[in-house]
């Protein structure tokens, strides 16, 4: 029940400054290997390199997730 409640505070807050521009018909990403796996040399995970407000930040890609939220 508590996350039905915080998903129904998340679409009803007023709308941020985050907004599409440009509309984009297509965008290829480089995916990135993020080795922070055992065994050494393995890799746990993979990530896109992405720039917001200037700050560059590797996001990890879930592919069990059903969305992207970013703080």
């Amino acid at each position: 029940m508590g996350l039905k409640r915080a998903i129904k505070g998340i679409e009803t807050r007023k709308k941020g400054s985050c907004e599409l521009v440009t509309p984009v018909a297509e965008a290829k990403l480089r995916i990135v290997p993020m080795p922070e796996g055992v065994p050494p040399g393995g890799v746990h995970a993979a990530g896109l390199d992405v720039e917001f407000n200037g700050k560059r930040r590797r996001l990890e890609i879930d592919t069990g997730a059903s969305g992207l939220l970013l703080s």
